[in-house]
C-alpha cells in the first residue's frame, strides 16, 4: 500500500470536476493537509493483535491508521450532507449510494428503480467502492464514525472499509452482497500499472482482461455499437 498522492484542490481544480460531475448540491470544505488531527481519538487503538482477533488485514494498523480514519470520517461528513440535504428539501430519498469518483462504468449500470423495488432487504456493493443501500438501512455509513468516538482502550470493531461496511448493513438487518456483475473499475493512471489488472478482476461483468482493460482506458478510440 502506498501513499496517496497529492493533488492541488484549488478552484481551477474544483471548478472543471464540479462541471462534469454535476452534483445537485455540494458542500466543499478545506481540510489541513498532513497535520490534520481533530478527526483522531487519541484514546481509541489499533492494533495487530485486533486485526488478527477478527481474522482482518493489518494494512490500516500503524502508519496507514490515519488514513483509515480520515476516510471513514469524510463518509461520515458526506452522508450527514445527504441527511441534511433531505431536511432542507422536506423529502427522503429511496436509497443512498457510495460511489468512487475515479470509476469507469464499463457498461450501463442497473437501473436504480430496480435495486429499490426488487432488492428491498439488500444492501449490493462491490468491495467498497460502490455501495447501494435502500434508505431504511443507509446509516450503516455512519455506524462506524459513531463507534469510533466513543471508543476508549483497543478498537472492537472491524479494520478495513469493506468489512466494516459489511458488518454495519448486517447488524441493521440487510442482507449483504457482493454483486461483481456491477460493471464498475477502478481507473489507474495507466492500464499498464499492476493495480489495472487486479481493478478489472474485481468485476465479473467482462472477464477477458484484455477486453476490460481497453474499455477502461482506450474507449474514446473504440467503436460503440449497440
Amino acid at each position: 500500500m502506498g501513499d496517496l498522492v497529492k493533488s492541488p484542490a484549488g478552484p481551477s481544480a474544483i471548478v472543471p470536476a464540479l462541471k462534469t460531475l454535476r452534483p445537485v448540491w455540494a458542500k466543499i470544505t478545506q481540510a489541513s493537509g498532513e497535520n490534520q488531527t481533530e478527526s483522531i481519538n487519541p484514546n481509541c487503538q489499533f492494533t495487530k493483535e485486533g486485526a488478527l482477533k477478527k481474522k482482518d488485514p493489518d494494512l490500516y494498523v500503524g502508519r496507514y491508521n490515519k488514513r483509515l480514519i480520515r476516510m471513514m470520517h469524510a463518509m461520515f461528513e458526506c452522508y450527514d450532507a445527504v441527511v441534511e440535504f433531505e431536511k432542507t428539501m422536506g423529502r427522503r430519498f429511496e436509497a443512498i449510494v457510495k460511489v468512487r469518483p475515479d470509476v469507469a462504468w464499463i457498461y450501463p449500470a442497473i437501473p436504480a428503480s430496480d435495486w429499490v423495488h426488487n432488492r428491498p432487504t439488500i444492501v449490493s456493493h462491490l468491495s467498497d467502492q460502490f455501495i447501494f443501500s435502500p434508505r431504511k438501512f443507509s446509516d450503516g455509513f455512519r455506524d462506524f464514525w459513531e463507534q469510533y468516538q466513543k471508543c476508549s482502550g483497543e478498537w472492537e470493531g472491524r479494520y478495513i472499509p469493506e468489512r466494516i461496511y459489511e458488518e454495519a448493513f448486517k447488524e441493521r438487518g440487510a442482507t449483504y452482497y457482493e454483486d461483481k456483475r456491477i460493471p464498475q473499475v477502478v481507473r489507474r493512471l495507466s492500464k499498464h500499472e499492476p493495480s489495472a489488472a487486479l481493478s478489472c478482476g474485481r468485476q465479473k461483468r467482462v472477464t477477458n482482461l484484455t477486453l476490460c482493460l481497453e474499455l477502461v482506458y482506450d474507449r474514446d478510440e473504440l467503436e460503440w455499437h449497440q
